[in-house]
């Protein structure tokens, strides 16, 4: 018996040296006892009712109390982050996850143009494995620097941070943040870069292939006279207050969305970095681009940009295509 006992013991721990191992559907010697418990149906529990019957829904875990186990996958993976379950409250935890629909689910759960029917379908099938509530969310660099993030998004989880008193305080730009960063990253990473569940066309990227590498030093930053700070950038650039919109029209021209991105510049230690386009970052900064415009917004770019109008039309109809999923939800709500 003591044998079996330890055989168990260790295939728990190969288990987890993939991450692949622990869904929840392969019934892993963690999730087994673990998930079943977060999942449970409590009819006297608003938040527990809300998990058990989203679980039904899609196969996805809320879970209200993450602990390592819940987002340390293996011994190499997330092995430097640190998640802090928030106070088991039940009026916190439903903000917490009215939050979680804010900037996440409700972009999926209502997939159409319409935006007003529900459709569990692309959540089941490409959402990741959990979705966890944090007080504070950290992480270990090697210098033994601990940064603090209001969210964290990996190939199994996306967390959001600050569910806590601060949650009441949250401004419309730190949710219209956590909506460019949460959704950004999932599209680059859980669609395309992990899975491949979906190829970004070539129509795409040969709007701006000319550009990408590129250094635009001698281009757009002309001397070192004026220190601009713009959507929590420094730039040195020759351009003042009155002409920011030259700036964000030089990528505009170029086909890029989200002109603050492309700034290598570090304020601290180098004056002279240049500027890089990477094709690699264009599709993550282009979705980040669309969750910083109205529909209005975008159309006053787009008419003027025919490279922005052509990316946008060739991203829309590849997904549509392949996942009846409209991009043009992530506008800002006018």
């Amino acid at each position: 018996m003591k044998q079996i006992f330890l055989f168990l013991i260790l295939l728990s721990f190969i288990g987890c040296d993939n991450e692949d191992d622990l869904k929840y559907t392969d019934n892993s010697f963690y999730s087994t006892f673990r998930y079943d418990s977060i999942t449970k149906a409590d009819p006297n529990d608003e938040v527990q009712t809300y998990i058990h019957e989203f679980y039904q829904k899609t196969g996805v875990v809320i879970i209200k109390n993450p602990q390592i186990a819940d987002y340390r996958y293996n011994f190499n993976d997330s092995g430097n982050l640190l998640l802090t379950a928030p106070e088991q409250n039940n009026e916190l935890l439903m903000k917490g996850i009215k939050l979680l629909e804010d900037v996440f689910i409700n972009y999926y759960l209502y997939p159409a143009s319409d935006k007003t029917t529900k459709d569990y379908s692309f959540i089941k099938k490409y959402f990741p494995f959990t979705l966890q509530l944090a007080d504070t969310i950290q992480k270990t660099y090697i210098s033994g620097y601990v940064g603090t993030f209001d969210d964290i998004i990996t190939r199994k989880l996306v967390a959001v941070g600050r569910i806590n008193t601060e949650i009441d305080n949250l401004s419309d730009i730190d949710i219209q943040n956590l909506r460019k960063d949460i959704n950004s990253t999932f599209w680059q990473n859980q669609m395309i870069n992990y899975t491949q569940y979906f190829t970004v066309p070539k129509n795409f990227y040969n709007y701006s292939s000319e550009y990408y590498g590129k250094n635009y030093y001698e281009d757009l930053f002309v001397d070192h006279k004026d220190w601009i700070y713009y959507d929590y950038y420094y730039y040195d650039a020759g351009i003042n207050y009155d002409n920011i919109d030259d700036f964000k029209n030089f990528y505009y021209e170029r086909g890029f969305l989200n002109p603050n991105y492309y700034v290598v510049y570090d304020y601290y230690f180098s004056y002279t970095d240049p500027i890089f386009i990477s094709r690699d970052a264009d599709i993550k900064d282009f979705i980040k681009g669309l969750f910083s415009y109205t529909k209005a917004e975008f159309e006053l770019i787009e008419v003027n940009n025919l490279k922005i109008e052509g990316k946008y039309n060739a991203l829309r109809d590849a997904i549509l295509e392949q996942f009846n999923f409209d991009i043009a939800n992530f506008f800002i709500k006018e």
